[in-house]
């Protein structure tokens, strides 16, 4: 399935204004297993999300924000994933027509099924860029 949306958004020259989000939506919502690689990521990907739907900051600064994330080891832990997700990338592959508002929705909701963790990740923001 993932193969299919990526070759859906490498066929569509708008898809730069939302690939992001569906890359963020798909990590978090297959976060893998508590190892540093896998708490790293998902990090990057709920700070991406954070910034872009939250701040609002532009889709384009968010692979800025992920690589800082990476590039500090150790700085993150891990989060129990939630496991229920109100979409997923079956519903944006299907509703293709409108690719770009799909990838929003799907962004929004992969963020805020980790509500537990919202705090946490503004906790990271601020140490990520006000430190």
């Amino acid at each position: 399935m993932y193969g299919e949306l990526s070759a859906l958004l490498l066929s569509n020259s708008d898809a730069a204004g939302y690939r992001q989000w569906c890359v963020d939506a798909y990590a978090v919502q297959h976060p893998g297993g508590p190892n540093e690689q896998a708490i790293q990521s998902v990090a990057g990907h709920l700070l991406s999300l954070y910034s872009t739907l939250v701040l609002e900051m532009p889709i384009d600064k968010a692979p800025g924000v992920i690589s800082r994330v990476t590039s500090r080891k150790g700085h993150y832990r891990w989060l129990p994933p939630p496991f229920a997700y109100t979409m997923t990338i079956v519903d944006t592959v299907k509703d293709r027509h409108r690719l770009g508002e799909v990838a929003h929705e799907w962004a929004r909701a992969a963020w805020d099924a980790w509500r537990p963790h919202h705090e946490e990740v503004k906790m990271w923001h601020s140490d990520l860029f006000i430190r």
